[in-house]
């Protein structure tokens, strides 16, 4: 079955007085948008974003977990490390009233995000506010899902100017980031006969590979995989994961690939209770050209549930010293990990003792994982992250967690850093040791998995709220060693900048009527007295902060 919703620095001769503002700024909330039935919205007015080269230093976050591996890790990440992410503080809110239950994408100073109302959203990164909102759909024929009605749940790929997802159905999108516009579509199966499109894209070269799933098994579907030309705009090939006549196996979880050997690695959710076993609950390997089955492997009877599903994204991961591996988990609570060369098992390992859906997470030498309900010691928490030896599974430490484990939201590895959203709540732990660093309650259970680019992280709630963390914005200013002077006395002063968002942008006053805007200004004072020399810094956000020191001119 597939995801249930509705869960989800005495300077020399100076004295320094550090004075802070920090400002919280709050995005507007989005206007509602037209019935169901109603065309694509046209581009709607927002704040312009930044350009290219105002972009704070890092990465963007442009796939569903970051990148075609699905390891849930920015690596190319500047500004949030261990040693600072405990200054995260909230730096804007966008709420829509209706659940969030795809994750944020991030791309050029954008970050778009998928709403159960059938409304794609494209918001300023920098403050939240919303530059469009396009209509996808709704699908109102399965309340067994928990929810009147179902819109967007899957996770957009960016690509170039596009914007590749499924929309609140079973069509495929391709819409423009800059104004929202629908440039083009295709059906992936038919809604009105129970398809839904669950999982995001992949995008490899001059295709998207997509999921084919079921609306909550209300009814059951073939599943499989589609693969799409981004030419074209067609199905051109598919591969079904059950036999001819057969219904279920979806796959509603989102396709990995490793572009070295050109294989796609795929899971699956249950078979058909009365029908033939086929590739239900299984890890399949694909040729991702013409989408031959390769390999597979599938949960053994003994530990298989009735509603048994592969509800989480294989992450692909080689540990240090040992083969290519890709590991999943269960709904059954149970890790597992195969060579990726023919999904021989490698190991296995118990991570919940009950329903989970979360991927595993991978920093390039340590894997992390989120569990349901688990044991630590002798005490019961309602839910656990762990870190795992990657070579075989064992347990390196284990946190317990008060809130319980709530849709598909999976952790986050940043610079030894570790971002854990569980329910109403999002935690920053150090990585190494599960050591708590920071964490912030929330409005709504978090149903997909954080985000994070360019020193921002993002977390999405099922009450319709998106959540935007910065680091806090400080600055230790310093002048010349002069221990004051006669005049005329030339000073040099600098500030040093910490956290926000660069780029920033430098306020010198000298106190005698003279001003400067370069990050190092260099000063001469003709007159003899006492100056108050003051300096504001300002980040991308616009949050500021000012620090004031005294120069003695005698």
């Amino acid at each position: 079955m597939g995801w249930t919703t509705g869960r989800i620095g005495a300077v020399v001769a100076a004295v320094v007085i550090l004075v802070s503002s920090l400002g919280l700024i709050l995005a507007p909330s989005a206007a509602p948008g037209p019935t169901p039935s109603s065309p694509a919205v046209p581009p709607s007015g927002g704040t312009p974003t930044v350009t290219q080269a105002q972009l704070p230093p890092g990465g963007d976050w442009p796939t569903f977990l970051g990148s075609i591996l699905r390891d849930s890790t920015p690596q190319r990440e500047q500004l949030i490390t261990e040693s600072v992410a405990s200054t995260l503080h909230p730096l804007w809110t966008f709420s829509n009233n209706a659940s969030l239950e795809s994750q944020p994408v991030v791309a050029g100073g954008v970050v778009y995000v998928g709403s159960l109302n059938g409304y794609e959203y494209a918001l300023n990164s920098l403050t939240g506010s919303k530059l469009w909102s396009t209509y996808l759909g709704q699908d109102k024929q399965d309340p067994g899902c928990g929810t009147t009605a179902m819109g967007i749940v899957s996770t957009p790929t960016v690509s170039g100017n596009t914007l590749l997802l499924y929309g609140g159905g079973s069509r495929f999108y391709d819409l423009d980031t800059r104004n929202g516009n629908i440039l083009w579509s295709v059906a992936v199966g038919n809604t009105s006969q129970g398809y839904f499109g669950w999982g995001s894209p992949l995008v490899h070269r001059a295709y998207a590979y997509v999921g084919v799933s079921s609306r909550c098994d209300h009814p059951l579907v073939p599943g499989g995989i589609a693969q799409i030309s981004l030419a074209t705009h067609q199905v051109l090939a598919s591969f079904n994961t059950t036999a001819p006549g057969i219904v279920g196996n979806s796959v509603w979880t989102t396709p990995s690939l490793n572009g070295s050997s050109n294989t796609l690695f795929v899971t699956t959710g249950n078979p058909n209770a009365t029908g033939p076993r086929g590739l239900g609950e299984s890890i399949l390997a694909l040729n991702a050209t013409t989408l031959k089955l390769l390999h597979y492997w599938q949960v053994p009877f003994n530990q298989s549930l009735p509603d048994g599903d592969f509800g989480s994204t294989p992450t692909l991961f080689t540990p240090t010293g040992g083969s290519a591996m890709v590991a999943a988990i269960d709904k059954n609570g149970i890790a597992y990990a195969w060579y990726q060369s023919n999904l021989t098992l490698a190991w296995e390992v118990n991570v919940s003792s009950s329903y989970i859906v979360s991927t595993i997470a991978w920093s390039g030498q340590h894997l992390y994982a989120l569990g349901g309900k688990a044991v630590v010691g002798s005490r019961s928490y309602s839910s656990s992250v762990r870190e795992l030896n990657p070579l075989n599974g064992t347990p390196v430490w284990v946190l317990g967690l008060n809130q319980s484990h709530t849709g598909y939201a999976s952790p986050l590895w940043v610079n030894s850093a570790l971002v854990v959203a569980e329910n109403q709540t999002v935690q920053v732990l150090n990585a190494a040791n599960g050591a708590p660093l920071v964490s912030f309650p929330l409005n709504g259970s978090v149903q997909a998995p954080p985000a994070l680019s360019r020193g921002e992280l993002y977390v999405a709630t099922g009450h319709g709220f998106l959540y935007a963390f910065d680091l806090n914005l400080s600055i230790q200013p310093s002048q010349s060693p002069n221990f004051g002077g006669h005049a005329p006395l030339r000073e040099s002063f600098s500030v040093s900048v910490q956290g926000g968002l660069p780029q920033y942008s430098y306020n010198w006053s000298f106190g005698d009527g003279s001003y400067s805007s370069a990050p190092s200004p260099v000063h001469t004072y003709h007159h003899h007295g006492h100056f108050s020399v003051t300096v504001t810094v300002t980040d991308l956000a616009g949050t500021s902060v000012m620090a004031q020191m005294t120069v003695r001119v005698r």
